[in-house]
């Protein structure tokens, strides 16, 4: 599956339970010798009979939360006939819910409006740049969201650097959920309109970053005021919509690749993926 072409695998609630090893996600998740995914996806069934998802990063570190999966995740039940109506989904970062626009190939993920934690006034980064107001951001999962000219540049320049927090003077700003690094989303804007590019934590530089659009885009909302903001990232667009004062939508395409099995890289265990 992929949103935008942030790619994952799925592993449906009818597998066998695996553990998701740090060592079998990385050799899976290698484009060369494995699969190739920026994400796996384990979709179960939780006690209260809800759906359960677990997320894991190729680097296989745990994500909280994924909004371009959220939306693929909606176009596989979509397409197993498992989605009636809106589905809710419960991930680390919060239980969100999912739903299909009508006649076409997007779908879109209502999730709990992000929150604004600190802003980080300055930045100088082993590159020489100088970055000024990054926001902290939590979706469910951390992001800094950073305004500059030139944002691709940007992210090649300082992303891995920024996401992973290694930058000296970001070692105060190693609050609870940054302690582990982030998502680095680079993003300038004209109007209601992002241009963004996002390093991702445990994944890095990514066609497209759900949550971290939403970052982005609940940022510039609060800045100028805004209700709708169209994300404009390498691998397509999202537009994000503020339902109310406590809720965001974020409508996007997401598609359906291929379906087959492979050995699972820790055990004998043939599984579908």
């Amino acid at each position: 599956m992929h949103g935008l072409g942030n790619d994952f695998v799925l592993l449906d609630i009818d597998q066998p339970y695996i553990e998701l090893s740090e060592a079998g996600v990385r050799r899976l998740a290698n484009r060369h010798t494995g699969i190739g995914f920026d994400q796996i996806l384990r979709l179960s069934v939780a006690a209260n009979d809800a759906l359960r998802v677990d997320i894991v990063n190729a680097d296989g570190s745990p994500a909280q939360q994924c909004g371009n999966g959220m939306r693929a995740i909606a176009c596989w039940l979509q397409r197993q006939g498992r989605l009636a109506g809106e589905c809710l989904l419960q991930t680390d970062g919060g239980t969100v819910t999912v739903g299909a626009v009508d006649g076409q190939n997007k779908f879109y993920v209502d999730l709990p409006a992000p929150e604004i934690l600190a802003t980080i006034p300055a930045v100088k980064t082993t590159a020489g740049s100088r970055l000024q107001n990054l926001h902290q951001v939590s979706v469910g999962n951390p992001h800094l969201v950073i305004w500059c000219d030139d944002p691709e540049r940007q992210r090649q320049l300082d992303g891995r650097e920024l996401a992973e927090f290694s930058s000296s003077n970001l070692t105060e700003y190693r609050i609870d959920p940054f302690a582990e690094g982030c998502n680095a989303g680079f993003g300038s804007y004209s109007g209601e309109h992002i241009q963004l590019y996002v390093w991702e934590r445990g994944a890095g530089p990514t066609m497209a970053c759900g949550s971290g659009a939403c970052a982005a885009a609940w940022v510039l909302m609060q800045q100028q005021e805004l209700s709708r903001v169209t994300v404009d990232q390498p691998g397509g667009r999202l537009v994000l919509e503020c339902l109310t004062a406590t809720g965001l939508r974020m409508t996007g395409e997401a598609s359906y690749v291929y379906q087959g099995s492979i050995g699972w890289p820790d055990s004998a265990l043939e599984t579908s993926v």
